[in-house]
Formats: C-alpha cells, structure tokens, sequence
C-alpha cells in the first residue's frame, strides 16, 4: 500500500509533441524510378561538389564556402567535419570574411578546448576586422562570456552597441542582457526592454522572447499577458524554440476558463521539434492525461524518453514513474529507479522522494538507509513541501 503513494507523475509544464507518420506506398512499380531518381540526385550533388572544389583551388573563396556548406549538409558531416573546417580555413584565407566567421562558430560548438576556444577566438578577430558584421557579434559574444580568460563587459558593450547600432539584432538583444542583468553596468529594466524590442523588430527571436518574458514577469514594464504572449508567437515563427514553449505554456493564463489546447499543443509540439525538451516532456503530459488528445501511454511514454535522454530531469522522471506504475509498457522497478536516480541527480526533489520511497519499501537495511537520505535530499530540495513532509510522516524520519 506504501509503495502506491508517492507513484505519480508530476504535471509541471503541460506539453505536447506529436509525431507523424508519412505512410509510404508498397507499390513496387514506383520503387525504381523513385531510387533512380534519388541516385541521380546524389551524383549531381557529387559533381556539383568537385566543380565547386576546382575553383576552390583556384583561390575562389566563394567556391570554397560553398564546398563546406554542401559537405555541413551532408547526412555525415560528423564525420567530415575535417573537410568542412579545411574548406572554411581556405575560403578565410582568400578573403572571405563570413567564412572567418562560420569557421570561428564551428570550432567553438564543436571543440569545446581551450585551445579550441583560442583558434575560434582568432578567426572572429579576423572577420570582425574585415567588417564582417556577424562576425563582430560572434567575437562579442567571447567577451561577453568569458570563452577565454576573464569576461569583458565593457568590451562586450561597446561592441554590441555598435552592432545595436547597425542593426543586428542578437548584438541589441545581447546589449539588453547586458543591462537587464547589470553585467558592468547599472542595471536598468526599460533600456532592456527597449533594446528586447529593437532586436524583436529586426526578426530576431531571441529578442522577441525575452521582451515577452518582461511582459509575462513585469520586470521594468507592467505585466501584460495577451501582449507578452504575441511576442512569444512571433518567436516561435522565427523558430526560438523556447519562444514556442512560453507561446503554450502562457495560454491557460490568458483564458483560465476556456483554454485552448489545442493551440497549446501546437506550440509544444513546434518547441520540441526544435530541440526544447522539456517541451517534449509537457507534451506527454497530455498524452499521459488526455489533455486535448486521446490518451496514449505509448506515446508519452516515447516523449518523456526523448526528454530524459536529451539530460531533461523531469522526463527521467515521468518515464521512471511510468515504469513504476507499469502505463505503456510493464512494470519494471529496476527502471524506474534507474530513471528516478537520473533525475535525482539532477536535483528534482520529487525524483529524490520516489526513489527514496522504493528503497523504504525494500528488506535490505542498506536500501532503508539510502531511502531515508534520498528523503533528507528531497526535502532539502523543497522545503515545507507538503507530499514530502507526508512521506517522512508515514515512515516515520524525524526532519
């Protein structure tokens, strides 16, 4: 009876993410043309390809841009990623500023060493000083960050106001961070959100999510949902996936009495294809629940796994829970506190709580000890919580 408490899934962000199946016809009289034409396909690319690189070696610095974008698109470009950086590296060198850029981006998503950080370091030096404007935004951002040695607010600031200035719209973004969080500077909300504004103006997503955060919170300006959630739709149109999130999430606040979940669910669903788990993870709430859709185990169970497996602490714990409680697939403790553990990790108390309470629930003293501090753990983590403050009630640990 213990063990059925504290076994739920906890409905933080409600969000959808749906999957489509494209059914393919079995009508084999199309399956060569189809192939041929695919094959047919790829050799132009290929030729496309080597055309591109005989003007690359004739010092084309266009061609050879063009070379690495074409290999970047590549199903494998993890595996030519030497290519795609020797192409780049050669376009750089014959005078293509963006290309300085692009390479300078690619070395620092992609090798995150400091010796890494200085090579991309030296290349966005290189763009910015041919005035490859992007490239100054990039170089910024260094400075800003603190990619290599000491953050330079002051150098990050007078680099993006004239960004600002130019019109880039993630340089007046950044410039608004800048002052919104005091980074070297007074702080000071409505410049932010002026700059929030501009940079939204200029189709800049980021931008336009953090003016409707201002909006939601009322930090430097009056709270205003209706407006705060236009601002999240038209990030989300500029594919700011955590734009699409606040889109969904902010619906039931606009119209408590009648929500529209539907739209909520086109929102989360956009979010989680663009790469916000926790988009993914609210998605299968509504799959777990029937919220707006008919209930189906499989799918949310498919969804909390792509958040958990994408480092999301609250799909670790969905999935675990729906382990425990055997929803779309069979019960499997194992599992379930190999997830809750994950999330646990993570610091999400009530992963802590139903692990710990697995652990109670077991005959071996060394498991009822652990339980007993993964409850400890819990309540660190949420004070005064009520469901955690009851479980140490029923097994009787003194807080």
């Amino acid at each position: 009876m213990k063990n059925k408490i504290f076994s739920f899934a906890i409905i933080l962000i409600g969000l959808l993410l749906s999957i489509s199946f494209i059914s393919v016809s079995a009508n084999a009289m199309h399956a060569k043309p189809i192939k041929k034409a695919i094959v047919n396909q790829k050799t132009q690319e290929q030729n496309n390809i080597e055309l591109l690189k005989k003007n690359c070696d004739s010092k084309d610095a266009n061609s050879c841009l063009k070379v690495a974008t074409l290999i970047a698109q590549n199903d494998n470009a993890h595996l030519s990623s030497k290519d795609v950086k020797k192409y780049l590296d050669l376009a750089c060198n014959y005078g293509s500023f963006e290309s300085c850029s692009e390479i300078g981006n690619y070395i620092t998503e992609s090798e995150p060493s400091d010796e890494s950080k200085q090579i991309a370091f030296n290349y966005l030096e290189k763009s910015c000083a041919g005035n490859y404007l992007l490239g100054c935004y990039n170089l910024s951002r260094f400075y800003l960050n603190g990619y290599i040695g000491k953050k330079d607010y002051e150098k990050a600031k007078e680099m993006s106001q004239k960004l600002c200035e130019n019109n880039i719209g993630l340089a007046c973004n950044n410039l608004g961070v800048i002052f919104a969080k005091g980074y070297g500077v007074t702080i000071d909300d409505k410049l932010a959100i002026e700059l929030y504004e501009k940079s939204c103006h200029l189709e800049t997503g980021i931008g336009c999510l953090n003016l409707g955060v201002a909006l939601h919170s009322g930090k430097g300006t009056n709270v205003n949902h209706p407006k705060a959630f236009e601002y999240f739709k038209k990030g989300c149109n500029l594919n700011s996936a955590e734009s699409c999130y606040m889109a969904g999430l902010i619906i039931p606040t606009i119209n408590p009495i009648k929500t529209d979940y539907t739209q909520m669910k086109v929102f989360y669903e956009k979010s989680c294809n663009l790469g916000y788990y926790t988009g993914c993870n609210n998605l299968g709430n509504f799959y777990l629940n029937g919220t707006g859709v008919t209930k189906n185990f499989a799918k949310a169970l498919n969804l909390y796994s792509n958040a958990c497996d994408n480092d999301e602490p609250i799909g670790c714990f969905n999935r675990g829970a729906m382990y425990q409680d055997g929803k779309g697939t069979s019960v499997n403790y194992e599992k379930a506190a190999r997830d809750y553990q994950m999330s646990c990790d993570k610091d999400f108390a009530y992963a802590c709580l139903n692990l710990g309470v697995i652990y109670l629930n077991s005959k071996s003293e060394d498991n009822i000890k652990q339980g007993r501090q993964l409850l400890v753990k819990a309540l660190s983590l949420k004070p005064n919580d009520a469901t955690i403050l009851n479980a140490f009630k029923i097994y009787q640990i003194s807080n």
